[in-house]
């Protein structure tokens, strides 16, 4: 049986120890710093089973998906996308499918806000049918990892609210009022800036966020504010409550799709004790 899977070597991260897991050996291929497309073209033999790539851990040096695709298809290999992160916006579920990729999975939690519990697998039938196959009730290697019929139910519940223009635009005008807010707020503590933009990049080892979402990217004056990101970073998570964080190679990035109303608040006060205290 084939068993090969290939991927490029800067996006391998902890969740190819998945891949494992189902009984596959990863084959890794490009450099630490660049790729190139006859890397990949070397990495194909007769064991080869299929490409995985993260786009939450793809740097901007790493071979672009569409080119990654093309040259899998030119050597019959399928490619899969973990997309678990890549939700909003929904017209995201069909992105990859567009591109060529075979496979796409995201996560039920996370951005789409079904059960954490869940995900789905979209693409190729045959292809989803053997990942059936393998899971409940099914006794393959997804049997433990079963999903219950409430598990389903929500999930399809949160995809049919999702498919709703007017849903969608509801769910992004509150994140922008919510960004909006801390954003002005802490950009009246002296010493920090403050600034609305495009995700970090996945260079940082930190996952990409999925494009569009009005993140709060905060940045400070470290002659003024002699702490380091960790330090936030860690006095931040460490508080009362425990605000999680993740750290950009200038600051910190604050999601607002991860916050209840009225939370942007206290994520406002507790960074601004952080910060000048």
């Amino acid at each position: 049986m084939k068993d090969e899977v290939v991927v490029q070597r800067m996006q391998i991260n902890f969740y190819e120890l998945m891949i494992r897991l189902a009984g596959a050996k990863i084959v890794e291929f490009g450099l630490a710093n660049r790729v190139d497309p006859w890397h990949l073209k070397a990495a194909f033999n007769d064991q080869t089973v299929a490409v995985v790539h993260f786009p939450a851990y793809s740097p901007p040096t790493d071979l672009p998906l569409d080119q990654v695709i093309e040259i899998a298809h030119q050597h019959g290999v399928p490619m899969i996308v973990d997309a678990a992160a890549e939700f909003p916006p929904f017209s995201v579920l069909s992105r990859f499918w567009r591109l060529g990729a075979d496979l796409a999975i995201f996560s039920g939690g996370k951005g789409l806000r079904g059960p954490q519990s869940s995900g789905l697998i979209l693409g190729r039938r045959d292809l989803v049918e053997a990942c059936a196959a393998n899971a409940s009730p099914n006794h393959g290697v997804g049997r433990p990892m079963k999903v219950g019929k409430e598990e389903i139910v929500g999930l399809l519940t949160a995809v049919e609210m999702w498919s709703s223009p007017e849903f969608e635009e509801r769910m992004f005008d509150c994140w922008q009022k919510c960004a909006a807010y801390m954003i002005g707020a802490l950009s009246e503590t002296p010493g920090v800036r403050t600034y609305q933009g495009a995700s970090p990049s996945s260079s940082t080892g930190l996952a990409v966020q999925p494009d569009g979402l009005p993140f709060a990217h905060v940045e400070w004056d470290t002659d003024r504010i002699p702490k380091t990101i960790e330090q936030v970073v860690q006095a931040l998570a460490d508080g009362n409550p425990s605000i999680i964080v993740s750290a950009t190679p200038q600051g910190i990035l604050l999601n607002p799709s991860t916050l209840e109303k009225g939370e942007e608040r206290v994520v406002v006060d507790r960074v601004s004790q952080v910060l000048t205290r």
